[in-house]
């Protein structure tokens, strides 16, 4: 393999689960917590063909039920759910889906 395929590899094999914590759907005094992968290019194609802007709430809707994961890496919503997730406020979705369409964090920037 080349170096620059060596590279790359190492790269999308270290790259971690990540999580939100959404106090305003807890439980027990435990806020929700969605655990997703990083946003790929792969999946901003994906929903660029879905959305024309990836910002509106109906493509950050599509973009928790693809992502959305439970401790174990099971999908947390379905297709069905995208009604549900609808009645919620707007600052709601905002808040799941802007962290996991995030390209890079702090961390990854700084060389963390």
């Amino acid at each position: 393999m080349s170096k620059a395929i060596d590279a790359l590899s190492a790269y999308l094999a270290k790259r971690e689960t990540k999580y939100v914590d959404i106090d305003e759907l807890g439980a027990e005094g435990e806020p929700l917590r969605l655990y997703y992968k990083p946003f790929t290019t792969g999946e901003m194609i994906q929903v660029q063909k879905q959305h024309k802007d990836i910002s509106t709430p109906e493509a950050l809707i599509d973009l928790i039920v693809k992502k959305a994961l439970d401790a174990d890496g099971e999908k947390v919503f379905t297709i069905e759910h995208k009604m549900m997730l609808k009645q919620l406020p707007p600052e709601l979705i905002y808040k799941m889906a802007t962290p996991m369409m995030l390209v890079a964090d702090v961390e990854d920037m700084a060389g963390n």
